[in-house]
Formats: C-alpha cells, structure tokens, sequence
C-alpha cells in the first residue's frame, strides 16, 4: 500500500490523499465454499464495508443469491449499452423496460 499511494503522490502530484499507512480489513471468507460462490459474498463485503464496519449481515452460504445479484445489476443497469433480447425482460425486477416511442 505504501508503493500504491507513493505513486499516487507522485501522479497526481500530492493532490491525492495519502493512504499508505490507513488500516486494512481482514475479511474472512468461508474456505469450505466452493471458491467461484465464496468469491461473490466477498464481493458483498466489499461493498458494504465503510471503513469501520460491515452494513448488513452476509450470509455466506448465500453465494449464489448473490450471484445471481450481480448478474442482475450487470445486465439490467441503466448505463448497459448492449442490445438485450426481448427475452429478457421478464427477469427484469422492479417492472419491465418503458420504451418510449
């Protein structure tokens, strides 16, 4: 972290804060998981850590949930520029795509 932030001073010369020396989390995942699952309630934690502490409760056998989470937010944001076929708009949550014509 300390070569991170070094380079980042020298980039930006100094107007970046300096973060070589803030504390670092541990987070500890379930290992038993399957890894492609575990990775994704990581993923979770990362997202909900504010520095301090942890914003909800993660579950971590609630990998593919979380997954499947993802998947949703990648394909369905409203910055996602690819075609999607009509197909998919039944799974999109929160009501179907308004196409205004």
């Amino acid at each position: 972290m300390p070569v991170i932030s070094a380079a980042f001073q020298k980039v930006t010369k100094n107007k970046f804060p300096r973060f070589g020396n803030w504390d670092r989390a541990s987070l500890i995942c379930q290992s038993k998981l399957d890894p492609m699952i575990a990775c994704f309630s990581c993923e979770k934690y990362m997202g909900f850590w504010d520095g301090d502490r942890l914003n909800i409760d993660i579950n971590p056998f609630k990998g593919m949930i979380y997954r499947i989470e993802l998947m949703h937010y990648c394909i369905f944001h409203a910055l996602n520029q690819a075609e999607l076929p009509d197909e998919l708009d039944v799974y999109r949550l929160g009501g179907r795509k308004i196409v205004l014509e």
